[in-house]
């Protein structure tokens, strides 16, 4: 298996990465003017899976360290198409989450996964990996070489490993309880769907959610407190009429 590392020349993040990372023999570095939500030539790259490595930009500003799946589940603000996602390497993200969690330990980054938001919408596989929120951890060397760490150390010790694969719906932008899932239990998380885009959820959406994850999806898991219970009714209404199992977080 093959990793192309992608780095964009405008995001002061990717730079720093770019500076600590030394890439295993089956992954390369890929530099690139756009910015990577913005990223359209992926067919061109002979890789596998896709790395983004990029920085996380938020109000607050909290110091953090973080992973996810791009996609968009309504109109695109920042790149991509409309309820596309492209194909998430669930059991590759929970051994890359699971590596950034030791990195993160002892320091004052918040370690986290969010859920899918964003571009690129991709044939290939593709994960981002962040440094957050503002320009000072951007630039931030400490920081930087923990991603790079992490990145090189997933691509050289990933092993196939069996483990359920479930889709994410409810909770917060920053999925506190599918953290604690992808960390402590035997199941790797696909596409996360927060409660803040539960009501624009269809059939067709959850089919694409579904299709769109390299491994098979075994089920659903519904974060029950992060839900309305008009949310609650409508997921799991849809995920019935699909046939999808869920089950409550």
């Amino acid at each position: 298996m093959r990793f192309a590392v992608i780095v964009s020349k405008k995001d002061e993040a990717g730079q720093n990465i770019k500076q600590h990372i030394a890439c295993p023999e089956n992954a390369f570095l890929v530099e690139i003017e756009k910015d990577t939500i913005y990223f359209d030539e992926a067919d061109l790259l002979q890789a596998d899976i896709l790395i983004f490595a990029t920085r996380h930009q938020s109000e607050s500003k909290e110091k953090t360290l973080s992973l996810h799946f791009p996609g968009n589940f309504s109109d695109p603000k920042f790149g991509g198409t409309k309820a596309k996602f492209p194909k998430a390497p669930a059991s590759f993200a929970k051994q890359m989450f699971a590596n950034l969690a030791e990195a993160g330990e002892g320091t004052e980054y918040k370690v986290t996964m969010e859920a899918t938001h964003h571009g690129p919408t991709l044939a290939k596989p593709c994960i981002f990996i962040e440094i957050g929120s503002a320009p000072d951890q951007w630039r931030d060397g400490s920081a930087g070489k923990k991603i790079a760490g992490v990145i090189r150390k997933t691509i050289l010790e990933l092993q196939p490993r069996k483990h359920e694969v479930a889709l994410g719906f409810g909770g917060t932008h920053y999925c506190a309880g599918f953290n604690k899932i992808e960390l402590s239990e035997n199941v790797a998380m696909g596409h996360i769907c927060p409660k803040y885009n539960v009501s624009v959820l269809t059939k067709e959406i959850i089919h694409e959610m579904m299709a769109s994850t390299v491994e098979h999806v075994d089920y659903a898991l519904l974060d029950w407190k992060g839900l309305t219970s008009a949310d609650r009714q409508h997921i799991t209404g849809i995920l019935s009429e699909i046939g999808l199992p869920w089950k409550k977080l």
